[in-house]
């Protein structure tokens, strides 16, 4: 697996688990390409049996949970931060925390924005950009996301 972890650490794996809520089995399920930054003070936790395919990013400087069973497609991106760029407004933040539920599917290519939840059981459907919180069991699509169906169940 290849790990990009912020502080270029040559044994990055077991700075995975140290610094981020991952077990050494969890470590295991997450693909080889895969791009995780982790920068300073930031909380990363990744549920049992959570599956991240390849070329998944995960970019964390505030807090990224991923619930147990999440499922991430080829090249989803998770980011809580805008990388540094301002918008100048007052509310602007420039990280926000995401959060995950349990037995959720990102399908390929998805982009998970700052300060989005996605509930339960919910799937995002292929190059969808999630710019808001999606409810429990629901199925969004597009760009930005938008609810296509509620009250879905999938199995994986």
């Amino acid at each position: 697996a290849y790990w990009n972890v912020v502080n270029n650490s040559k044994n990055a794996k077991d700075m995975m688990i140290k610094w981020a809520e991952i077990s050494d089995a969890e470590i295991d399920t997450i693909s080889y390409g895969c791009d995780i930054e982790l920068f300073k003070d930031a909380s990363l936790t990744i549920g049992e049996n959570a599956l991240m395919n390849i070329g998944a990013t995960i970019i964390c400087a505030n807090k990224i949970t991923l619930g147990d069973g999440v499922t991430l497609g080829r090249n989803v991106t998770i980011r809580d931060t805008h990388g540094g760029h301002f918008i100048n407004r007052s509310d602007f933040k420039t990280t926000a925390p995401i959060e995950i539920g349990d037995h959720v599917w990102l399908c390929d290519d998805v982009i998970v924005m700052p300060g989005v939840k996605i509930g339960a059981g919910s799937v995002v459907a292929a190059r969808s950009l999630v710019t808001k919180d999606v409810p429990p069991n629901t199925l969004v699509a597009g760009s930005p996301a938008q609810v296509i169906r509620q009250n879905v169940e999938w199995k994986r």
